[in-house]
């Protein structure tokens, strides 16, 4: 039986268990192109957390996305990226324009959809986990830094970030063939 690996950032109690039985999950920040099986899936843990799915369902107009995600370990850094960058196609629409810069342990993308939507995305790798979040709209505001555990938005109340469930990480996970083609966005 192949191993599931969750994210060591992530309340997964019994996930592994749960999932076992589908092989080998692993999240894009663990998954390396060149080791993957044809039989391997791997999740984006982005499109699983709760204040990422509130924030995707509650936006009503055009405006400009806003992520900053750290992660302690990374095996390849353009495979998280791409990852995202689908994973937001599936929200704002087709992307018009990217613009993506990698230096040494920091990586920026810059996206222009064709709906209007921009989004802003800055990556840092070898520290420990952090997530900041926000949507900003003509109609609405909604930001979230893990770091303060709570959403700036509704009268400031605690939203729990995670929370990973078998059906979420099902729904967000992807072959290894479809990873390969979400790395071929990147310029």
């Amino acid at each position: 039986m192949k191993t599931v690996i969750i994210p060591n950032y992530i309340p997964h109690q019994g996930i592994k268990k749960e999932l076992a039985e589908f092989g080998k999950v692993i999240p894009a920040e663990y998954a390396s192109i060149d080791s993957l099986s044809s039989k391997d899936l791997i999740y984006n843990p982005l499109s699983c957390f709760p204040v990422y799915k509130k924030i995707m369902e509650k936006r009503k107009d055009t405006g400009i996305f806003r992520m900053r995600r750290i992660f302690p370990r990374v095996e390849e850094d353009k495979l998280v990226v791409s990852m995202d960058i689908y994973e937001l196609s599936k929200h704002f629409g087709e992307i018009e324009k990217i613009s993506y810069k990698n230096h040494k342990k920091h990586s920026t993308v810059h996206l222009l959809f064709h709906t209007g939507i921009m989004s802003q995305m800055d990556y840092s790798f070898g520290y420990p986990f952090h997530l900041e979040l926000e949507w900003n709209g003509i109609q609405s505001l909604m930001q979230y830094d893990v770091s303060l555990h709570r959403s700036f938005k509704n009268e400031n109340k605690v939203i729990e970030a995670y929370g990973l469930n078998q059906e979420d990480i099902l729904r967000s996970a992807y072959s290894g063939e479809e990873v390969r083609q979400m790395l071929e966005v990147l310029p």
